[in-house]
């Protein structure tokens, strides 16, 4: 039996009012999921993964899901970390404080 779990990494400020771009062709960015099926008897992979909420005891399987932002594009995928780091190499005159 498999199990889904949504993950939101993400600031709803930053995510839904701020206009991101993508960073190798520059077409404005969509908000999607990315999807990794993690499998309980993989102790490689479910390290980095959190399934204190579920009973794994039953589960084969876990579908985790993590809210992105998505490029129609390139049709890539951009977690909210890589895109944050990439906006504040291109815009460093943006930061907070200044």
């Amino acid at each position: 039996m498999k199990a889904t779990k949504w993950t939101y990494q993400g600031n709803p400020f930053y995510t839904h009012f701020k206009k991101h771009f993508c960073p190798r062709c520059g077409t404005k960015v969509k908000l999607g999921y990315e999807r990794k099926i993690i499998y309980r008897d993989s102790i490689i992979e479910a390290r980095n993964y959190d399934f204190s909420d579920l009973d794994t005891n039953w589960l084969d399987s876990v579908d985790f899901r993590t809210r992105c932002f998505f490029c129609p594009n390139c049709e890539i995928n951009i977690s909210f970390k890589e895109m944050k780091e990439y906006e504040e190499k291109r815009y460093p005159f943006q930061r907070k404080g200044m």
